[in-house]
């Protein structure tokens, strides 16, 4: 089975908000990476199908089978358990403790759910770290055009605030 594939059997295109969170769902959307050119189809389709959420509100957080977002506090208790590569458990554990953080993490449904990126955002999306778990070229080159795509989402943010 190719990933085109296992993306068109196991993923809808569709998202069915009730009539109440219908507004902040579009604004939600609006705030996401909806399109990127990696080099790797199935991970542009994995994008365009997902879109990559970097929200720093808890009932806004990505968990589905491309992506899973988890906001950890400074020196929080659970950081023990999510097993971080070690220079994302150092800035966490020696931050203080109202220091928030978002740990998104990719994966490759279509190899099996493997890991494909971790980044580490701080609380206003900034990239503090981010690790690439693939070690072909394709896989490295499609990490560094998302992790691109991160940041200038969260330049354009800052700029807008301004």
């Amino acid at each position: 089975m190719n990933a085109s594939s296992y993306l068109g059997n196991n993923t809808s295109t569709t998202l069915s908000f009730t009539l109440g969170m219908r507004h902040s769902s579009q604004m939600h959307l609006d705030q996401a990476i909806k399109n990127v050119r990696s080099g790797i189809k199935s991970v542009d389709q994995l994008v365009q199908r997902y879109h990559v959420y970097l929200q720093s509100r808890e009932n806004e957080l990505a968990d589905n089978a491309f992506q899973k977002s988890l906001i950890l506090y400074g020196q929080d208790q659970r950081l023990d358990y999510v097993n971080l590569p070690p220079c994302m458990y150092m800035i966490i554990a020696e931050a203080d403790a109202a220091t928030k953080f978002v740990i998104h993490r990719l994966y490759l449904p279509y190899k099996s759910g493997v890991r494909f990126a971790t980044f580490l955002l701080s609380n206003d999306g900034d990239v503090l770290e981010s690790v690439c778990y693939q070690r072909n070229s394709k896989y490295l080159n499609a990490f560094k055009v998302i992790r691109k795509q991160i940041a200038k989402r969260s330049f354009s943010e800052q700029k807008e605030a301004a």
